[in-house]
């Protein structure tokens, strides 16, 4: 009779980014509240439980995935020389980190704090133009 004496399977090296990775690919798909940290376990392969050994809960994710986009960001910015440098570095951060950018513009990564004020316009809806909001239609009823 042989036994086979397994060994405990090893954490890879990368975890930390691959957890990070996968809470960025749920945050851009759902948003930062319809994610649940079983979610995010299950992208890397883990139970939620194995999360908590990385980072405190799913704020600290947050918050670490923006940081580290932005030490991204920050470091193709420093090398920039002019504007023409400018352009193209925030191009290529744009193009490689695509789901960043994305879940910066994301209204929900922060819960709403009351009603809406009366008036405020929800983000990228388009408002109607009357002429009275806006100058640039305004200007052309007066050309005619």
């Amino acid at each position: 009779m042989t036994t086979s004496t397994s060994r405990p399977a090893r954490r890879p090296r990368d975890r930390k980014a691959q957890i990070l990775s996968a809470a960025l690919e749920c945050f851009h798909r759902s948003g930062y509240h319809a994610t649940s940290m079983e979610e995010i376990a299950a992208g890397v392969g883990i139970t939620a439980g194995g999360l908590y050994r990385h980072f405190r809960g799913k704020q600290e994710l947050l918050s670490r995935v923006m940081l580290d986009g932005l030490d991204v960001l920050a470091g193709a910015m420093a090398e920039v020389e002019g504007l023409d440098d400018l352009l193209r570095a925030t191009a290529r951060f744009a193009l490689d980190h695509r789901t960043l950018p994305l879940l910066l513009e994301r209204r929900d990564t922060e819960p709403q704090q009351g009603p809406p004020l009366p008036g405020a316009q929800p983000p990228h809806q388009a408002r109607p133009c009357d002429g009275r909001s806006d100058p640039c239609a305004a200007a052309r009823s007066r050309r005619r």
